[in-house]
């Protein structure tokens, strides 16, 4: 199987993908637990594993009065792939 590599949308870093309820590192802890916002836009990513290019839909958290600024799809039956904010 020939993978394809595509470029992520710039100023986006992929995470990885994590089953639903698991933690996810640099986000909020509680982020299962409360509804996300989509904010209507997406961005593209290379599959990690496939080398398929994938839309994550961009998303917000609020807790504690702090936002926090995600893209996630559900790639599977309950795992998600997450990206976020590139620092800098």
């Amino acid at each position: 199987m020939t993978r394809s590599i595509w470029p992520n949308t710039p100023g986006w870093t992929v995470l990885g993908g994590r089953a639903e309820g698991d933690a996810v590192p640099d986000l909020p802890l509680d982020l299962w637990d409360v509804a996300w916002r989509t904010t209507d836009q997406s961005i593209l990513v290379s599959d990690p594993i496939y080398g398929r290019r994938l839309a994550l839909s961009v998303c917000e958290h609020e807790s504690d009065g702090r936002v926090t600024r995600f893209a996630v799809r559900e790639v599977s039956n309950g795992m998600y792939l997450f990206a976020i904010p590139s620092a800098g």
